[in-house]
């Protein structure tokens, strides 16, 4: 899942395990990886906003 800066969704991928990257033409500053299967579970697109805090 790619975020911009305002944790809008810009692009969402799925890969299979250990095999690959991918990228984004858009700006992106978050990426989160999830495990297999969860794109399919939830109702997420690219235009959605995300809500979560930035705690490192």
């Amino acid at each position: 899942i790619f975020l911009d800066g305002d944790k809008r969704v810009v692009k969402l991928d799925r890969l299979k395990s250990w095999t690959g990257f991918s990228s984004s033409d858009a700006k992106v500053k978050y990426v989160i990886e999830t495990s297999t299967g969860t794109l399919e579970k939830v109702d997420l697109h690219v235009g959605d906003m995300l809500s979560f805090k930035n705690e490192c």
